[in-house]
């Protein structure tokens, strides 16, 4: 699993418990739409 992969578990286990949409949870954390999707689409190359 790359670092990328769990991070995005992590945000959508505590979305799911904070019954929160991936809109509004860009919107309090002022991540962008972008940057958010690339996470949820494991886009973001792993570190070495």
């Amino acid at each position: 699993m790359t670092i990328n992969n769990a991070v995005a578990r992590r945000i959508i286990k505590l979305m799911n418990e904070k019954d929160f949409t991936q809109y509004k949870l860009e919107q309090k954390s002022g991540i962008a739409h972008g940057a958010m999707d690339r996470i949820f689409a494991e886009k973001i190359k792993p570190l070495p």
